[in-house]
């Protein structure tokens, strides 16, 4: 159960968002602990106190009230949810799987008017990874440059190449003091096995994640629709960042939005990447108004918040959960991804090298073997679109939120006048079918793109900023 500022909090909330980035202001760069945040955004204990009072009367169990004092966590029954919030909870069946979910929007008794802003967690729809994951052919079997195929693929020595950061690493700028908070709703496979393997094959120096199972979260254990984007997830972030703290936030099964909640309200660390999202349309007015406000005080603490945009195009609902079922024609209509398209959250794009006649990457043969660093330098990119080659729509997300206006800061050359916000902000090569990106997922390595590559790697790019 979330909570809103009063008009009056939300007026000094903005103001303060605008000083902190401002650096004529005191409070530039004057970040709030959550407890701080509290004080001057929450709810008074006194207003928390009667709030929790009333959910344990309904027979609920509070189970955790938020350091920011806007959130409460409770647990209870079906007919406990019907009862004290005139909603049904039913299951229902979706792309061949069955979910619970609440039958109509929950009625929010008098008592709480004032106060709430929404729900969430009555239903256990997950939010979608936005990577595109291919798992290499024994007879390819490339080792960042293959010596059997001449495919170029991207390690972090190439990135660092082509995206010029071997300057900072040379400066002593490699992460060194700083920590990156990665979002996810798996556990690692074999205890981070492919992350040790990883850094090991990369040249990278040992550094493991630091894991945290949610408080209160069941454990998911190895989710195989999710482990691919968990490995992409901290092996890239810690590729950029070298030797950053990795934390590796598990949800569990109720999902990747919890670790998104959890490691704001604990103020986790300064750099938060998140590569799950859902269209707009499949989120309540009230769950966008959540992140929105979640993304606010996360900013206010000084935690910068990346995103990724989404691989359908402009047509974001237009996704399949089957990799061997994907979406071919778009027939949902427009519309972009959240938590992307929050004003308060970077979102990552997608672009595709474009390397033309140009010569960019070291040429390989069989005697000379498969080659770690191949990439010469900075290569072209383009937007990335791989949708013509018939495995589905791929390519960069974005558009206009449908939710969202326009912020103050999203003015310049090419910036739409209409009125709302756009993505993405930025983006980064994403391609899976050219030049893609190594990674090592379940023992195996993988080939992987989406703007789930670019968001763990500009997250490395903010903590070394």
């Amino acid at each position: 159960l979330t909570f809103k500022p009063t008009a009056s909090q939300q007026a000094e909330l903005t103001a303060l968002l605008a000083e902190q980035q401002d650096p004529a202001s005191p409070n530039f760069h004057q970040w709030l602990t959550p407890e701080q945040y509290a004080d001057r955004f929450g709810l008074t204990r006194n207003d928390i106190r009667k709030v929790t009072d009333w959910l344990q009367a309904q027979g609920f169990q509070v189970t955790n009230t938020a350091r920011g004092r806007d959130g409460v966590t409770f647990s209870g029954t079906a007919a406990q949810v019907r009862a004290a919030f005139q909603t049904e909870i039913h299951n229902f069946s979706f792309n061949g799987r069955t979910y619970y979910a609440n039958a109509s929007e929950p009625a929010v008794p008098a008592v709480l008017a004032e106060v709430v802003r929404g729900f969430h967690g009555l239903d256990n729809y997950p939010l979608k990874p936005h990577g595109t994951f291919r798992r290499v052919t024994p007879e390819l079997h490339p080792e960042f440059t293959s010596s059997v195929s001449s495919n170029t693929f991207v390690a972090p020595t190439d990135f660092a190449i082509i995206y010029d950061l071997n300057g900072l690493y040379e400066a002593g700028i490699d992460g060194t003091g700083q920590s990156i908070a990665i979002l996810g709703q798996t556990d690692l496979y074999n205890n981070g096995a492919d992350i040790t393997a990883f850094r090991s094959a990369a040249g990278l120096p040992p550094k493991p994640p630091q894991v945290t199972l949610i408080p209160g979260a069941t454990d998911p254990g190895v989710v195989s629709a999710d482990i691919g984007e968990a490995s992409l997830d901290v092996e890239w972030s810690g590729a950029v960042a070298k030797n950053a703290t990795i934390m590796y936030v598990n949800g569990g099964k109720g999902g990747a939005f919890n670790a998104f909640q959890y490691a704001i309200d604990q103020n986790l660390a300064p750099v938060l990447s998140i590569s799950y999202g859902n269209c707009e349309p499949d989120w309540t007015s009230s769950s966008l108004s959540t992140l929105s406000q979640s993304a606010q005080r996360a900013n206010t603490q000084g935690q910068t918040i990346v995103a990724a945009a989404g691989d359908s195009g402009a047509a974001d609902c237009d996704y399949s959960i089957n990799p061997n079922s994907p979406v071919t024609v778009a027939t949902h209509g427009l519309a972009v991804d959240a938590p992307a398209s929050v004003p308060y959250v970077t979102g990552m794009g997608g672009s595709g090298f474009n390397e033309g006649a140009g010569s960019y990457w070291q040429a390989t043969t069989l005697s000379s073997g498969d080659i770690l660093t191949s990439a010469l330098s900075y290569i072209p990119e383009m937007v990335w679109n791989d949708s013509a080659l018939g495995g589905g729509l791929a390519s960069g997300g974005g558009g206009l939120s449908e939710f969202f206006s326009k912020p103050a800061w999203q003015t310049a050359p090419g910036v739409p006048a209409d009125g709302q916000r756009d993505v993405p902000d930025v983006s980064f090569a994403s391609s899976p079918d050219h030049d893609s990106y190594i990674i090592i997922s379940e023992g195996a390595i993988n080939y992987v793109g989406g703007t789930s590559v670019a968001t763990p790697v500009f997250a490395g790019m903010v903590a070394l900023l």
